[in-house]
């Protein structure tokens, strides 16, 4: 007589069942490592940001400190010298030899290259380089358009292989309403160039600083939630795959590890034994005690299958008081029936539960593979009518033939009888 808490369905069809789940756990997403590499990388762009807002901002204040320095030559060095007939065409040698002489000792050192003066029509009427004079370059479109718009202009260009900034400056004279001409002062790109260069040098330092400080303040931090995320993972994997009250491998897990006794045995050509155990009498204990009681003579149970199982086989409940074990390697009826008998003899002790002296015992039906099944369903199903007979010889029982009829149940099987009633 088989004593249960519910109505029991068929373990099979539950067995098959389970196999739509997935075995496996799907970890979580790695949070930690997500959030270290977006810190970076918008840290990251951030900071490419501002390196080139500073970059841009140094080389824009180099520039403005050139045009500056073009509008002092303009209004303070060759203010009072130029006439608005440098502007009109050739300077003739006197002009030229007298502005060579204030260009070279007042106006070209430092980073300064050349000087230009631009006719309005955009010839050059004067340079430091002789070959221009005379010349419409490509910049006088720059020059014209300086003259037009009546302000400084600025331009980067290669002048003999070097990179320079030419500015721009129209030359007003008292009188005219328009200016004469245009002066173009060419220096020297590298120093802008290193200005800017320098002014990342501090905000690179502050960056790097912050970064520092903050990983450092953060590695803790870090640590602690790894440690934490890592826990919960290992927490769901075990809800996932044990059983929380026997913290026996559950119904998914078993089945997965079923697949994979199949897949070695057939690899290695060798065999394994399934064995499908309840224990008897525990419908009237959880009556009788209450399902605490219950709870831990299953807990016991497990303690003791436990201590009778090898660390290579698998021992799981399938639920309620109905358990399972995959012996590996366990090809024949005797070594499978040695097992059970070992754990008949685990339970000759008395379960003492809340004071209390219980005397149990299991029923145990075993099938082996390959001898009788080559599928986890037709195993299953075999060790399960085993399971049967072994309630009715309250010994293990190995699968035989003999122990069911044409449609797979033992005619003395409560399963068979009820299905017989359903199908007349």
């Amino acid at each position: 007589m088989r004593l249960h808490t519910h109505n029991r369905s068929s373990l099979v069809g539950r067995l098959k069942k389970s196999r739509t789940s997935p075995s496996g756990v799907q970890r979580p997403p790695r949070l930690v490592l997500r959030f270290a590499v977006s810190t970076a990388v918008l840290l990251s762009l951030g900071a490419f940001v501002i390196l080139t807002f500073v970059r841009q901002h140094a080389i824009s204040q180099a520039e403005s400190a050139a045009v500056f320095h073009s509008r002092f030559v303009v209004r303070s060095v060759l203010g009072d010298r130029l006439r608005p007939g440098d502007f009109s065409g050739h300077v003739g040698p006197d002009r030229t030899a007298m502005l060579d002489a204030v260009v070279h000792s007042d106006i070209l050192v430092g980073d300064s290259r050349t000087l230009e003066l631009y006719s309005r029509d955009g010839r050059i009427t004067y340079s430091t380089s002789k070959s221009q004079v005379g010349t419409v370059p490509p910049d006088a479109a720059k020059a014209r358009a300086t003259l037009a718009k009546g302000d400084v202009a600025k331009a980067v260009e290669t002048t003999d292989g070097r990179k320079v900034l030419k500015v721009f400056v129209p030359v007003p004279f008292i009188g005219s309403d328009e200016p004469a001409g245009v002066l173009a002062l060419a220096q020297d790109y590298q120093p802008i160039t290193q200005a800017g260069r320098k002014g990342l040098l501090p905000v690179i330092g502050v960056l790097l600083l912050v970064l520092l400080t903050l990983y450092v303040s953060l590695f803790p931090l870090l640590r602690r939630v790894t440690a934490r995320l890592r826990g919960q993972v290992e927490q769901i994997e075990k809800l996932a795959l044990y059983d929380a009250l026997t913290e026996l491998a559950n119904r998914r897990l078993f089945h997965d590890r079923l697949e994979q006794a199949f897949l070695s045995a057939q690899r290695n050509g060798s065999g394994f034994a399934l064995m499908l155990l309840d224990l008897d009498r525990f419908k009237e204990i959880n009556d009788t005690f209450g399902h605490q009681a219950g709870d831990a003579v299953l807990e016991h149970f497990a303690g003791r299958l436990k201590s009778v199982a090898r660390a290579s086989d698998t021992v799981s409940r399938l639920g309620g008081d109905e358990f399972a074990l995959i012996l590996q390697g366990a090809a024949d009826p005797a070594s499978a029936l040695f097992v059970g008998e070992r754990i008949c003899g685990a339970l000759d002790e008395p379960f003492l539960i809340d004071g209390i002296t219980l005397q149990l015992a299991t029923s145990i039906g075993i099938a082996i593979f390959p001898r009788h099944g080559d599928d986890a369903e037709q195993l299953l199903k075999r060790a399960d009518i085993a399971l049967y007979a072994s309630k009715e010889s309250h010994t293990p029982v190995v699968y035989a033939s003999e122990q069911h009829s044409a449609d797979g149940l033992a005619p003395s099987s409560p399963r068979f009888a009820a299905r017989s009633r359903a199908a007349s």
